[in-house]
């Protein structure tokens, strides 16, 4: 299985932030299944769609989490989800 990289922008484009985040999720869950396969071309394709995750995240929220929290997300696909669900919580009043 071959992962396609995305654009920029990809995940929020949409109007609809909560769903975007949604989708993002989804996303890092995919691309995290991929980390634990056999093949390392594989491996290095889901590491490389994982940094472009986190940078899509950052440039979108980067203005309600600290730079610090991007840093760990970079290191740790779980804590990149607890920052996605967040991110979702602190919608719901919006």
């Amino acid at each position: 299985m071959h992962l396609a990289r995305h654009q920029p922008g990809f995940f929020m484009k949409k109007s609809n932030p909560k769903l975007e985040l949604e989708r993002l999720r989804d996303h890092v869950n995919f691309v995290f299944e991929n980390f634990r396969s056999t093949d390392p071309r594989q491996i290095e394709i889901a590491h490389a769609e994982y940094e472009d995750l986190v940078d899509e995240f950052a440039a979108t929220f980067g203005d309600y989490v600290a730079p610090q929290q991007i840093a760990a997300a970079r290191q740790d696909p779980e804590y990149l989800l607890r920052l996605i669900e967040l991110a979702k919580a602190g919608l719901k009043g919006n």
